[in-house]
């Protein structure tokens, strides 16, 4: 299953005509400050001057025109980043800056935080796939066993019969 690189939402919400705010990751706040509203572009050099992300380690696009989306990729790819914090004190009155994580970040070698729910979900197919109940996608099965793979130890040894379910 290969990884997920994670990605965080900042939102500069109050349509500020001026001002300024700071980030910070993992602790090392930004050596300056950025404007309210810089291109993608710019948000990229300013979060690559941050030593704790670093040159080449963030991708950034715009949502929409106060929004931005930061993919963290390479060194910082695959794998649950701190998120950023953020000090707006610099934007004027009723100025803010949001940060959301949207997509947490996962490595290739780390179960999902719902393997427990996959397993009770395939767990439920394979009943309805013994009663026979009309319901049962096997194209879904698939996809499910298939996720849950590399998560289930295998011993070699052949699965003990436990009987019928219900």
């Amino acid at each position: 299953m290969p990884g997920v690189n994670e990605q965080q939402r900042l939102e500069v919400t109050g349509g500020p005509g001026s001002g300024n705010f700071m980030l910070q990751f993992n602790g090392v706040w930004a050596p300056t400050s950025i404007k309210y509203h810089p291109a993608a572009g710019d948000m990229k050099t300013y979060l690559e001057s941050i030593p704790t992300i670093g040159p080449g380690n963030v991708m950034v696009g715009k949502e929409s025109n106060w929004v931005y989306l930061i993919d963290f990729v390479n060194q910082l790819g695959e794998q649950d980043v701190p998120q950023l914090v953020v000090d707006y004190s610099g934007l004027p009155g009723g100025c803010t800056v949001l940060i959301t994580t949207t997509l947490e970040g996962l490595s290739d070698n780390t179960p999902p935080a719902n393997v427990d729910q996959a397993i009770v979900e395939a767990g439920i197919f394979l009943h309805r796939l013994w009663r026979r109940q009309a319901d049962v996608k096997m194209d879904e099965l698939a996809i499910v066993l298939r996720d849950l793979a590399p998560y289930i130890p295998y011993t070699g040894d052949p699965p003990t019969p436990i009987g019928p379910i219900g």
